[in-house]
């Protein structure tokens, strides 16, 4: 029992510092996001490994926890960082989701007339307005 708690502590350690490495990890993604406005592809992978990682050593230590009926450890999430998560991934799920067609980029109707049934400029604006003559 002494060395699955032992073992148990070590592995809690290993989650608490994994855990803060993927939000590094995310405040540089936040940082380059907000930079260039995308994540190269080494970035993205990086992080998806890494925060896989951390999920599966959560999941397995959270086994353990139970077995040996002792308390997880706290892990403290930073909002502004999960935030940046879920704007990735809603981008990335959205780009597959518009490559499909079943999602439009517009809120609603009125939003999607705005932008896409533009009216002819020069029927609606007098033509002294924008420059032009009429030849006589």
């Amino acid at each position: 029992r002494a060395l699955m708690i032992s073992y148990f502590d070590a592995a809690a350690a290993k989650l608490v510092s994994e855990h803060e490495a993927v939000r590094a990890l995310e405040e540089s993604n936040r940082r380059v996001l907000a930079v260039k406005g995308e994540l190269s592809e080494e970035q993205s992978v990086a992080y998806e490994t890494q925060r896989k990682q951390v999920d599966k050593l959560r999941a397995q230590l959270t086994s353990l926890s139970e077995c040996i009926q002792r308390p997880m450890p706290e892990l403290h999430e930073d909002t502004r960082t999960t935030r940046i998560d879920a704007e990735v991934e809603q981008k990335e799920a959205g780009g597959q989701q518009s490559a499909t067609g079943n999602e439009s980029a517009f809120e609603d109707d009125d939003t999607r007339n705005f932008y896409e049934c533009l009216i002819d400029l020069r029927a609606a604006v007098p033509a002294v307005l924008l420059g032009e003559t009429d030849p006589r």
